[in-house]
């Protein structure tokens, strides 16, 4: 966080062997628990096989933003999304801005200058309306339709997982999936679509990246390899429009 601070969430609702609020915890930069913090997250996530916190990310004010597979938070309905005021406070009025949340996990989020932010992973629809597996909601919990909008077809292939997203020094949005984006298999590189996006044809080529210090070097190291599938990097999304092949 902006004080130094350490959230650390996951599936778990036990920290130094003392019982806390499911799945998040919050450290100082000695390793010290924030015990009001923890207290305001009342009973936070209700933790089980599968059902926990994935990624969280601060905003600029202090406040939040928490995403994963769950779909309570204090007793509350809280699909897969909700959002902390810097003291463990949920701001409620985030939510219900969402609407009903995600249908399915979402995996990671990046936060953009202006407090946007983008969510990725598993999910097909957000507020019951179809999005496959990647959307920008505002810094008051509102979804950016026209974002999606100038994505196409997004990542709509069958078993599709987008697993990671990150935002570069130039604000442009790179993401980690295992399929197509746009459905289209792309070849590693380049293109720019108000996005830019890099791609890895497998996962010999996806090491390769780490190893030569791409600029999506970071992602790579948080994405990580999946056993089993060809592994995608697909890359920016900011200022959507049409894709610039010159830069592939």
């Amino acid at each position: 966080t902006a004080a130094d601070d350490i959230i650390v969430l996951g599936r778990t609702s036990q920290f130094d062997g003392v019982s806390r609020a499911g799945g998040l915890v919050k450290l100082s930069s000695a390793g010290i628990i924030d015990t009001t913090f923890d207290t305001n997250l009342g009973a936070g996530v209700t933790i089980a096989i599968g059902l926990f916190p994935r990624d969280a990310k601060e905003q600029s004010d202090g406040k939040i933003v928490v995403v994963g597979q769950f779909t309570t938070f204090d007793g509350n309905s809280r699909n897969r999304i909700f959002r902390l005021n810097a003291n463990g406070t949920e701001d409620a009025a985030y939510y219900t801005n969402v609407g009903t949340g995600f249908g399915a996990t979402a995996n990671a989020i990046a936060m953009q200058s202006d407090d946007s932010a983008v969510v990725v992973g598993q999910f097909t629809t957000l507020n019951g309306n179809t999005r496959y597996r990647m959307v920008r909601i505002d810094d008051t919990g509102t979804e950016d339709s026209a974002f999606y909008t100038n994505l196409g077809s997004a990542f709509d292939s069958v078993g599709e997982i987008v697993k990671d997203v990150a935002i570069q020094s130039d604000g442009k949005i790179v993401a980690v999936a295992i399929r197509k984006f746009n459905r289209t298999a792309q070849q590693i590189g380049k293109a720019q679509f108000g996005i830019k996006w890099t791609i890895g044809r497998s996962q010999q080529r996806f090491e390769a990246n780490r190893k030569k210090r791409s600029p999506v070097r970071k992602v790579l190291r948080s994405g990580g390899g999946i056993p089993g599938h060809t592994n995608r990097i697909v890359g920016n999304i900011d200022h959507p429009d049409t894709v610039d092949p010159s830069i592939a």
